[in-house]
């Protein structure tokens, strides 16, 4: 099985098609690859492709007028951007930036758009997606409007730890980054992480990106 063929059969959006509806897919998606830090879509960019993530890993984000950089996701492999304009008609709606080296697989809007009509189920899943997307966005504009940085970081921290060898451990994040999810300076996010860690409410391995949970967090600092 080719590597195209698993990057379909992976994707969130296509899992739950036939072997035989993933080759027609596969056929007609164009395979794309960028640097770190190559802009794939801009604000208001009128392109329509719909865009599955195969390697790498993209961040989604807002510019705020004061210069900040609000992040509203980040998507790795299987994952899909690019399907909400391509069914609104509207312009793009946020910037997508490679964070490190990325493959991606491309279709065109009219390939898309036949695609969904020929199945109701990858219509539905597009629903379900579109639904998670109100609610993840709900809650962090309600994050951004109710609560001060340390609130922000520490909801965003343990939203976004998994299980890994029996430690919550969130992966991948420089404090730049976690900074632009949570929307502060990375001056302001150290010095949080920093006191926690103090406290012992984390730790960070020497090696790699990762943060560990040790405690539950307190919540006011």
């Amino acid at each position: 099985m080719n590597t195209a063929f698993n990057c379909i059969k992976n994707c969130e959006l296509f899992r739950d098609l036939s072997d035989t509806e993933a080759e027609q897919i596969e056929k007609k998606a164009a395979i794309r690859t960028y640097r770190k830090n190559t802009i794939i879509i801009s604000t208001n960019d009128t392109t329509d492709s719909v865009y599955i993530v195969e390697s790498g890993k993209v961040r989604v984000y807002r510019d705020h007028l004061d210069g900040r950089q609000i992040t509203l996701n980040t998507l790795g492999p299987g994952m899909v951007f690019g399907e909400l304009a391509a069914l609104s008609d509207s312009p793009r709606g946020a910037t997508v930036e490679t964070l490190e080296e990325t493959q991606t697989r491309v279709l065109t809007k009219a390939d898309f758009i036949a695609i969904l009509k020929q199945n109701s189920e990858l219509s539905l899943n597009i629903a379900r997606k579109f639904a998670q997307m109100v609610h993840v966005l709900s809650n962090h504009v309600a994050d951004i409007a109710l609560l001060d940085v340390y609130g922000r970081l520490t909801n965003f921290l343990e939203r976004t730890a998994i299980d890994k060898n029996g430690q919550r451990t969130i992966e991948g994040f420089t404090h730049q980054e976690l900074a632009n999810n949570v929307g502060a300076s990375r001056e302001m996010v150290s010095r949080i992480l920093s006191g926690l860690k103090k406290e012992k409410y984390i730790s960070t391995p020497s090696k790699g990106r990762s943060i560990i949970l040790e405690n539950k967090l307190p919540s006011g600092w």
